[in-house]
Formats: C-alpha cells, sequence, structure tokens
C-alpha cells in the first residue's frame, strides 16, 4: 500500500506512523517495527519523527529521513 500510495501521488518521501505519537502522553504505544520494515522494503525514502518528554523534562523532536 506504501508503494501504491507513492506512485499516485508521486512524493519524494512518505511520512510514516508506527506508533510514534506528537506531544507528551503519558503511556505511548509501542513503535512496531515490523511495519517499519514493511515499509522501508517498498518505498525508498521515508520520514519518522515525534516528540516525547525525556528524563530532565525537555520535549525531544528526532526526525530520521532514511534514504
Amino acid at each position: 500500500m506504501a508503494r501504491a500510495f507513492v506512485e499516485a501521488t508521486s512524493a519524494s518521501m512518505l511520512a510514516v506512523a508506527i506508533g510514534n505519537v506528537h506531544g507528551f502522553t503519558p503511556n505511548p504505544p509501542p513503535l512496531d517495527f515490523e511495519l517499519l520494515s514493511q515499509i522501508a522494503s517498498q518505498v525508498r525514502m521515508w520520514i519518522l519523527h515525534n516528540s516525547r518528554k525525556n528524563r530532565s523534562g525537555r520535549t525531544a523532536y528526532p526526525m530520521l529521513v532514511i534514504e
């Protein structure tokens, strides 16, 4: 499905959601690395980003772009 979407829209990158959430969530869902593996096998460039508070109370905004 990911490949079909990228091909149909001519998107250069695909932002994926595999359990990653924005903002503070007391009990964030686990990340679905199996789903990520399936997407990565179909799409050349994808993005994974989220934000979570770390132990120091700061909010981290990691972003990962894979090509």
